[in-house]
């Protein structure tokens, strides 16, 4: 999976997880809170797994690319 695919995941997942953040900040019944409740544990399991070490690696990784790029600009300049 190409780090933009993964970043667009966890952006999504982050999407989902302020949704239902917001939802719980309103007026609702236990069985309304309870189910976003459950929902939130889910998104939360789901956004954990999105931040593993194969996407911190590929972070890593990009940043070492635009370091090295950026270094052989200043190297031409």
């Amino acid at each position: 999976m190409t780090l933009d695919r993964l970043l667009e995941e966890l952006a999504e997942d982050c999407q989902v997880t302020l949704d239902l953040l917001n939802q719980l900040r309103s007026p609702l019944s236990d069985n309304d809170r309870a189910t976003i409740i459950a929902e939130l544990v889910a998104t939360t399991i789901h956004l954990h797994s999105h931040c593993d070490d194969s996407l911190q690696d590929r972070l890593w990784q990009e940043g070492d690319r635009l370091s090295d790029i950026d270094a052989s600009e200043d190297s031409q300049s």
